[in-house]
């Protein structure tokens, strides 16, 4: 299992590529089981989707880690000028299982 930081997003004046200079609150931390690919993509915009679970430690704020989680495991790095780019996106989509497991689906798609 890979233990990850968490860290939610607290302002959003930037675009994705520049998302590291929003202002960030520590959440705490989780577990990350790795990614299992649950369906292919069409290799051109759909690159697939994936299926990973989470655990966060007893106590922890579970709001704040659902959005936590969501932040740490969506991102683009794009900081092209025009689309057409190529450059890979993944959007997290999490799912509360229990108190303290969730369920997080990665979608992924390139900028064409």
């Amino acid at each position: 299992m890979e233990r990850i930081t968490l860290s939610q997003r607290i302002t959003h004046r930037y675009r994705d590529g520049w998302d590291y200079l929003d202002q960030w609150s520590d959440v705490g931390t989780a577990k990350l089981t790795p990614a299992v690919r649950t369906r292919d993509g069409n290799d051109l915009d759909d690159a697939g989707e994936f299926v990973r679970f989470a655990t966060i430690p007893a106590g922890q704020d579970r709001a704040a880690s659902i959005k936590g989680l969501r932040d740490a495991l969506s991102y683009s790095r794009c900081r092209c000028e025009h689309d057409c780019c190529g450059c890979t996106s993944v959007h997290a989509s999490v799912t509360p299982i229990s108190s303290r497991r969730f369920h997080i689906r990665l979608s992924a798609s390139r900028n064409y």
